[in-house]
């Protein structure tokens, strides 16, 4: 990893659909941002029917959280200094749902509860940066990479274990939707590593600087 995006308030990159993101019952959100007041982190996948799970910042806050035809539900991962942060978000769609939260590979929250939605959309893009459809908005921001893991490549759902492994760089395949990393561009677009195609296009401008810790 050598590179680290840069979002100046002018640009975004937008990961179009592809069936590897077309989720069910199960999907994680995992990303390294920088905390700052400074910045705003914007993370999210949106359905054109309205449903959303996202990562997101505020002030010094990370908070993860979903849009579904009940309505939005979030929650605070924590406040921080300024620094990098890994965050993480888990989201189990079934008769009682789940959500989880994991900050530098720890848990920080579990919750059940019943009645919301599987989140599940023929068509669903991923945005960094691109606040809503209705009114865009391109905060500044850091951000390091994103990983995202689906039921519809496998059944395989992460322990805590395997986040704990993330935040040590080394990443389970089993159910990998999508890992985009600043480090890797082709000139055009920023290449899946996960195999499946779902490369980010920038949209605007989307700097790539050299990697801080």
């Amino acid at each position: 990893h050598l590179y680290d995006w840069y979002f100046s308030g002018s640009g975004a990159i937008v990961v179009y659909n592809t069936p590897s993101l077309q989720f069910v019952n199960y999907t994680v959100f995992y990303s390294r941002i920088y905390v700052s007041s400074n910045y705003q982190v914007f993370i999210a996948r949106y359905t054109y029917a309205g449903d959303t799970q996202y990562i997101t910042t505020s002030s010094n806050t990370v908070n993860v959280g979903i849009h579904d035809s009940v309505g939005w539900w979030q929650v605070s991962l924590g406040s921080f200094p300024p620094s990098w942060v890994d965050a993480a978000f888990e989201y189990i769609a079934n008769t009682n749902n789940g959500y989880s939260g994991y900050v530098n590979g720890m848990q920080v929250f579990s919750y059940s509860t019943v009645g919301r939605d599987n989140l599940s959309s023929p068509t669903a893009n991923i945005y960094l940066q691109y606040v809503t459809f209705s009114n865009p908005q391109y905060p500044p921001a850091l951000i390091s990479f994103l990983l995202i893991y689906s039921d519809k490549v496998s059944t395989y759902t992460l322990s805590s274990s395997d986040i704990a492994n993330i935040y040590n760089r080394i990443v389970n395949p089993s159910g990998l939707a999508l890992f985009i990393d600043a480090t890797f561009f082709n000139g055009t677009k920023y290449i899946d590593l996960s195999g499946n195609n779902n490369n980010g296009v920038v949209s605007g401008t989307v700097y790539r600087v050299p990697v801080t810790t």
